[in-house]
Formats: structure tokens, sequence, C-alpha cells
């Protein structure tokens, strides 16, 4: 394939641009650096949803429907304690629509290229397996987003979830 094609920080990118840098800004500095989202950038995402699959149940349903019934979201176990949705400095839309491969390219994307997170904390979600197998990844995604709205807990029951 063409140089590009398969390299998910750049597919990654692009989706990112297309997608979320309306309100994240194009280096997820989100409100702080005047957007309107939450800040991505500088391990504020990985801090908040330790495993990627967290990541894309947040996505895919947006804040009201991947929050847990007490406005709480992401990891509970955060150093600092669990972010709620009244510290949100706007509404997150939900994107249920981003294609699977697409998915997993953006959540690489945002977790290395903008949140300075490893690739070895996240041993699904890396290039390296994303090259060496995207439909693995789709396919975990695409379990993902079939779960019910408003419960994020749920994360953990599926194969690959990155859970304590």
């Amino acid at each position: 394939p063409p140089a590009g094609e398969s390299d998910p920080m750049v597919i990654g990118g692009e989706v990112y641009a297309g997608t979320c840098s309306g309100c994240h800004g194009a280096d997820g500095a989100g409100a702080a650096a005047g957007g309107t989202g939450a800040q991505l950038s500088d391990g504020a995402l990985t801090a908040t949803f330790a495993d990627p699959l967290s990541q894309v149940y947040w996505i895919a349903h947006g804040s009201e429907g991947a929050s847990r019934p007490d406005g709480t979201y992401g990891d509970l176990d955060r150093e600092g304690g669990p972010h709620t949705l009244d510290l949100l400095p706007s509404v997150m839309p939900a994107f249920p629509d981003v294609p699977p491969e697409e998915m997993a390219a953006l959540i690489i994307y945002i977790r290395e290229g903008l949140s300075g997170g490893d690739p070895a904390d996240d041993p699904n979600f890396n290039v390296d397996t994303f090259e060496a197998n995207p439909a693995a990844l789709a396919a975990m995604i695409e379990e993902v987003t079939a779960l019910e709205p408003n419960d994020p807990d749920a994360v953990a029951t599926v194969e690959g979830a990155e859970t304590e």
C-alpha cells in the first residue's frame, strides 16, 4: 500500500483532524487553549481512560451515553479521583459511526501522539498491533460499540480489555 495508508498515526491524525480537532484543538489542548472540549494532551486522556476500550466507549456513546448514573466516567481509580460530567467544559457528542479500523487508528493517535502514552502501556492498541492485525482491533471496537449506553463498566467484559 502507499506510504501512510496502513499507518495508524496517519489514519488517526486524519480522523482526528476531521472529527475531534474542532473542539479539542489540533494539539489536543482543548479548553485550556481556547477550545470547547476537554484536554487530551500531556497525559490527560490516558489518566482518565487507562483502558483504550473505555476511550472507545466514550467516543462512541458521548458524555451522555458513556457516563455512569452518578455522573462519573472513565477510570474510577484515576489519580485524583474519577472525572465527573460537571467537570467537562462542554458536552462530548457521540460518534457511533466512525468505522472500527478508523476508530482504532484514532485511539492510537490520541494516546500516543497527543497524550504522550507509552505504546507498551497499551498492548492491544499501538502502531505494531494495528499494522499486524487491524481486523482484530476492529472486532474489539465493534464489541464495545455494541454495548448498551450508560454502562461503561461493561467494557471490562470485552476480551482484550486492559482492566486490572
